[in-house]
């Protein structure tokens, strides 16, 4: 599996218990089959993801990882 067979949902609003809606980024691995999912939780914009500090999602998903980045609450693209 290669970074251009990832799927990317950019911006999808995923809603808390509290009726804050978190942006959130996700990587789907190409494959139909059950993926592991991984989480990761920024504290100001999903961008920091794609620097050198951590692996780039797409390169988690190409290892067929479905990845799940949002920010916090007090980051950016948020509404709580």
């Amino acid at each position: 599996m290669s970074l251009t067979d990832v799927r990317v949902q950019s911006n999808v609003d995923v809603p808390m218990r509290d009726g804050c809606q978190l942006k959130t980024d996700i990587y789907h691995p190409a494959t139909s089959e059950p993926a592991p999912a991984l989480l990761m939780r920024l504290p100001y914009a999903k961008e920091l993801a794609e620097t050198n500090v951590y692996a780039h999602p797409a390169w988690f998903a190409a290892l067929r990882y479905l990845v799940a980045l949002k920010i916090c609450r007090r980051g950016v693209s948020r509404d709580g």
